[in-house]
């Protein structure tokens, strides 16, 4: 089971660590956001690749690299240290 280590941007002195399941139900807001923010991101590239690589980006490829994309594509007041 995949433990997520998160930090606040603000003071970086609280720290937390959730399950999976946990930081989904607590960051459902963020989550949302962040994922429709990398699909249109990553869809608007898709143009210039050639015709064989081209496929429609979806929730599951956020969560393929869910620390760089959440600390990327959301605002949130926390960001993802580590996955453990």
């Amino acid at each position: 089971m995949a433990i997520i280590v998160i930090l606040n941007k603000k003071n970086r002195n609280e720290k937390e660590e959730l399950t999976l399941e946990k930081f989904k139900e607590r960051f459902k807001f963020e989550l949302e956001i962040a994922i429709e923010n990398f699909i249109v991101s990553e869809n608007k590239k898709i143009e210039y690749l050639p015709k064989c690589m081209k496929k429609e980006k979806d929730a599951s490829d956020f969560y393929f690299d869910l620390r760089w994309n959440f600390n990327h594509y959301s605002s949130s007041e926390w960001f993802i240290e580590r996955i453990k």
